[in-house]
């Protein structure tokens, strides 16, 4: 049996007139269209959507909802550069003042080209008691590329935790210090161990 095509136009069809294939494949096979699914072509402003066979009134309906809120954009990736460690051995923050936990020289310039793309992600594990342990990203000027962060209360259980940090706050071009802190701020107790600080760049 012939695959059925569903025929879309770009410009007219999609929210942003623009199209991104391999997204597009992902939200349908999030619907209950995917075991119908056979392929996306596009052609100038034509998008074909294949199916195994003709899509009933209600699929149809789903089809369209996943064109109408399509966004267009493809997927962000992700590049590693570098990554150091802050803490090995399980430490301990007993203050409700931020104290140090690490900290990194890096040159984000010998990694990245755009400053603007990179990001730093602190990543790890954290035991606490007690909800109001927070976590920072100090730069070397003194001001905050990350946080604060409230931590969970794992109730004295080893979790792993990830933040990264805002794109909007960029990281410093050149070698610079990056100061981790940690305060209790209402937990009774708060350790670190086995955490990193990670460059990562954005790319498309």
């Amino acid at each position: 049996m012939a695959n059925t095509y569903y025929t879309y136009s770009i410009a007219d069809d999609f929210p942003y007139q623009k199209m991104n294939t391999d997204r597009l494949a992902l939200e349908i096979n999030a619907t209950v269209l995917a075991a119908l699914l056979v392929g996306i072509e596009s052609s100038g402003d034509s998008c074909a959507i294949s199916f195994t066979e003709p899509l009933d009134t209600d699929d149809k309906a789903t089809l369209d909802g996943v064109v109408d809120a399509h966004s267009g954009d493809p997927f962000t990736k992700v590049v590693f550069h570098a990554s150091s460690l802050l803490v090995g051995l399980p430490q301990e923050t007993t203050s409700s003042d931020w104290s140090d936990v690490g900290g990194v020289v890096t040159n984000v310039g010998f990694f990245v080209k755009d400053i603007n793309m990179a990001l730093g992600r602190i990543v790890g594990q954290v035991k606490t008691t007690g909800a109001g342990a927070d976590l920072r990203i100090l730069k070397q000027d003194g001001s905050v590329l990350l946080g604060p962060v409230a931590l969970p209360d794992t109730q004295g259980a080893w979790v792993v935790f990830s933040e990264t940090t805002n794109s909007e706050l960029p990281l410093d071009v050149e070698e610079v210090l990056y100061v981790v802190q940690a305060r209790l701020a209402g937990a009774t107790s708060l350790f670190f161990r086995f955490t990193s600080f990670t460059l990562l760049e954005i790319v498309t």
